[in-house]
């Protein structure tokens, strides 16, 4: 999956739906951690009423992602619309980056500074994961 998300460099985070659902422990709002179902549009439908629903499904061709998401849900104290103009494009929200991350991957082929400033960034925040290089493009034992 290497190339086909990355760019110049690639770095991929290890964790686990466990560690997903319990880094929000400093967060005051409900956040729903859930599994991606993949679906042919065109014969499957969405089951339920559940108003996550829309944030839980995609298409089936994507489904070599195994996709996990975690949801933030605001809906108006005063039972008002939310109006497009009063969604912003992100929310901040406290992680506990020693909890979510299990270990750090930096992609094949990756030159040695970007390894090293990618532990510096861990060091600096004090997360407890390790950083590796992808032995993707390792030798093969034969």
């Amino acid at each position: 999956m290497w190339n086909l998300y990355k760019t110049d460099y690639g770095v991929a985070i290890q964790s686990t739906f466990k560690r997903l659902r319990d880094c929000f422990e400093k967060t005051n709002e409900p956040i729903f951690v859930g599994t991606v179902n993949y679906i042919d549009y065109e014969h499957d439908t969405i089951s339920g009423n559940e108003v996550l629903s829309p944030y839980l499904y995609k298409r089936k061709s994507y489904e070599h992602e195994y996709e996990v998401r975690a949801v933030l849900l605001r809906l108006p104290d005063d039972g008002g619309r939310v109006l497009p103009s009063t969604i912003t494009h992100g929310v901040n929200v406290d992680v506990s980056l020693s909890v979510l991350i299990d270990n750090i991957y930096i992609a094949p082929n990756t030159e040695k500074w970007v390894v090293d400033t990618v532990q510096s960034a861990v060091d600096r925040y004090g997360c407890k994961c390790k950083v590796k290089q992808s032995r993707l493009d390792a030798k093969p034992l034969w």
